[in-house]
């Protein structure tokens, strides 16, 4: 059943090619071709490629080739419709030829089939496929991979199965990034931040017990009083940090759902600890001392090797942005009247104000008091600025 596999789909690819005879020669009928799986190499959790060659190549127009592998390996596949195609890349590359492949994942077969009008006669990669190994298997373990020729022949369809030989390959484990590694050990680590009321803070995404990785798709969630910084264009502020190791970030705002999209890519050409990135967060002018308001991550994918998920060996611990119990106010700062920035204005104002202006050594202002004392924008400071004062308090009508 799985020899069908291959020479099905060889004998489909030769029905619209014209046929042209081409016979070896006596001295290379006397040889053989060899057909060879790769001797692979890969550490546990990861992804191993692994390739299928021809040598000592006597010309063929038509090749089908049938790998049983391991079934503790698990080749990577997509779907199209009903059809399960592996993920394949082909190293026959005339343009008079036409490759296909599929897998067949209950038998743990993948057939390879070629054909064309136009022999091949040099040495050459046939394809290339991919297989994940078992996170836990043990260093030293050897994954066969059975490789069998069912098709050989030129293109009058005369078989030349006797003059190529098969050769076996295997996937070998040489070593483990999953090594001591348990669950929850990496570590995404949500920010801590504190900031006074209508300030920007900056917060961080950090890693911890990095093992690398080379993909990520990710959400930075916010509480919806907080607004993520962006530039005059609209594109959100952000800073790569150290232990990104070399690889991009690309980031996007959904104001709407309030979070933040991150999709990592590329790969870490230095696998280390600390910060990831660094965003911003904008926090309410209301907003009261004491008070948190939340930031989580959520994951979609988090990978090492080829698509390799991590997400089951890393935890999450989520942070906040705060404004502190003995810190920042909790109005706006930039009140018109409020002179000694306690977050009101009432005749403490005025009289602060009014020993400003008569120039009371002993009066301590902060710029900001100052900027509030100008209620009626002149940029001088007068007794109009403390009747100004006295008419917020009084809430007259004319007061805008």
């Amino acid at each position: 059943m799985k020899r069908l596999i291959a020479a099905a789909s060889a004998v489909i690819l030769t029905i619209s090619c014209g046929f042209s005879s081409i016979v070896p020669t006596e001295a290379a009928a006397a040889s053989k071709s060899l057909i060879y799986g790769a001797e692979s190499r890969a550490n546990a959790g990861e992804v191993a490629e692994f390739t299928v060659s021809i040598a000592d190549n006597i010309g063929f127009c038509n090749c089908g080739v049938v790998l049983t592998y391991d079934s503790e390996l698990t080749p990577l596949y997509s779907k199209s419709g009903t059809k399960t195609i592996p993920t394949c890349q082909y190293g026959v590359q005339s343009a008079n030829h036409f490759s296909a492949c599929s897998v067949n994942l209950s038998e743990h077969t993948i057939g390879f089939a070629v054909s064309g009008c136009q022999d091949i006669t040099t040495d050459c990669m046939l394809f290339k496929v991919y297989f994940a190994v078992p996170r836990d298997a043990a260093i030293g373990t050897e994954y066969d991979v059975d490789v069998d020729v069912d098709m050989f022949s030129d293109c009058t369809q005369d078989s030349y199965l006797s003059s190529v030989n098969a050769q076996d390959g295997s996937v070998m484990v040489t070593g483990s990034v999953f090594s001591g590694l348990e669950e929850d050990k990496v570590q995404l680590r949500c920010d801590t931040a504190y900031g006074s009321a209508g300030s920007e803070v900056e917060y961080a995404l950090d890693i911890l017990q990095n093992v690398g990785f080379t993909g990520g798709g990710m959400r930075l969630c916010y509480d919806k009083a907080l607004t993520p910084v962006t530039d005059a264009n609209g594109k959100l502020v952000l800073e790569n940090g150290e232990a990104l190791g070399g690889m991009g970030v690309d980031s996007y705002v959904n104001k709407e759902k309030c979070f933040i999209g991150l999709n990592f890519t590329g790969t870490q050409k230095e696998i280390l600890d600390g910060e990831l990135l660094k965003v911003a967060f904008k926090l309410p002018s209301t907003a009261m001392a004491g008070q948190e308001f939340p930031v989580w991550l959520e994951m979609d994918y988090f990978e090492t090797g080829s698509h390799v998920s991590l997400k089951e060996y890393t935890s999450v611990t989520n942070g906040w942005v705060a404004v502190p119990k003995s810190a920042a106010p909790r109005y706006n700062i930039n009140m018109s009247g409020d002179v000694n920035v306690d977050g009101s204005v009432d005749i403490s104002d005025a009289i602060m104000l009014s020993r400003y202006i008569t120039e009371d050594p002993t009066l301590v202002i902060t710029d900001q008091g100052k900027k509030n004392g100008d209620v009626n924008g002149d940029s001088r400071y007068t007794g109009h600025d403390v009747i100004w004062v006295l008419a917020i308090i009084a809430q007259l009508d004319w007061v805008k």
